[in-house]
């Protein structure tokens, strides 16, 4: 018997896709988590004899299901590399003096995300009884990281779902205790300058100092095609191509992003979050580098009382050199 504080969400990469295996990674649950499935049952529409005036229950079709799959979850120093490659689609996981730098973009090979995932829901009743849903071949289609103003980050990523179990054993969940949680107050930011980009073992670097962020978001979809069905079945989504948008609400303190603005100017920006949790010569880092951003409103702020603040939209675009962004992810874990 369980209590209402034991919902559960877990999740692993599976070896081929639509081969469901048992989780072993885990996130704490974050109101925003929820899985649903989708029977898509088809009702025959030919008229037969009948004195009711309708359709006949019996000319019903179950056919294939379809599910999505969100996971939102508070951004933590440890064990939360799996998500974050699940959100981007590609990293890398290099070993450093106390752990490891794993670093996340959105540049996969071939027309598929690399990895699809089986992802397990604990939802409790009111009574207690836990219901345990098991969702295949779960495929990211989009995600974004948000900082709100004065809060702590998080990370949400959307699956497409190819299968659903509900007698699968719930899995024994694992949580790291001493993972530290990237906070707002915890945050840096550089916009203009020169970026020098992340490397295997670095974050990025090199950006003018801005001091004005009060809140930012990244989102992206991976433009998936999800309904590739096929005779018998629905094969694995392919991806197209992604327009990143970063959110951002600003303090109007100087003129730099209305000087881009109106110049038509990509501008690089990183934001970096670094907790007192010591890694090697460090401490543990997540962090969002953006090399080109254009901006795709004006920037002025509205007429009130309180401080000047004003929002902003910008389009991520590719520069020629570098990703369309990165994620760095500096852990003390070794591994995804």
């Amino acid at each position: 018997m369980a209590n209402r504080m034991e919902h559960q969400v877990g999740i692993k990469a599976e070896s081929s896709y639509n081969t469901p295996v048992t989780v072993d990674r885990f996130v704490p649950y974050l109101d925003g988590t929820e899985g649903n499935w989708d029977t898509r049952q088809r009702q025959g529409q030919g008229v037969m004899v009948s004195t009711r005036r309708g359709f006949r229950g019996d000319r019903r079709v179950l056919p294939i299901g379809q599910g999505e799959v969100v996971i939102k979850a508070e951004a933590g120093s440890r064990q939360f590399g799996l998500l974050l490659e699940a959100a981007a689609g590609a990293g890398t996981v290099t070993a450093i003096t106390g752990g490891s730098l794993q670093l996340f973009t959105p540049s996969i090979p071939g027309t598929v995300m690399p990895k699809s995932y089986t992802i397990q829901l604990a939802k409790v009743r009111n009574d207690g009884t836990v219901d345990t849903e098991t969702f295949g071949g779960c495929t990211a289609v989009s995600a974004e990281i948000e900082c709100p103003e004065d809060d702590i980050l998080t990370v949400q990523v959307t699956f497409d779902a190819r299968s659903y179990q509900t007698g699968v054993p719930l899995a024994v969940a694992s949580y790291t205790a001493a993972s530290y949680l990237f906070d707002h107050s915890q945050g840096a930011a550089g916009v203009g300058g020169t970026l020098v980009a992340p490397t295997t073992t670095t974050l990025a670097s090199g950006l003018t100092p801005f001091g004005a962020i009060r809140s930012w978001k990244l989102e992206w979809e991976q433009n998936a095609d999800i309904e590739r069905w096929v005779l018998g079945g629905r094969n694995q989504p392919t991806v197209g191509i992604l327009e990143p948008e970063f959110t951002a609400d600003v303090e109007y303190n100087d003129t730099t992003l209305r000087t881009a603005y109106l110049a038509g100017t990509g501008l690089p920006v990183t934001v970096t979050h670094t907790t007192t949790e010591v890694v090697g010569s460090g401490n543990s880092q997540l962090q969002v580098a953006i090399p080109q951003l254009f901006l795709e409103s004006p920037v002025t702020p509205g007429m009130a009382d309180e401080t000047a603040v004003v929002g902003i939209t910008g389009k991520v675009t590719y520069n020629n050199t570098h990703d369309l962004f990165y994620i760095g992810y500096r852990t003390a874990d070794t591994a995804l």
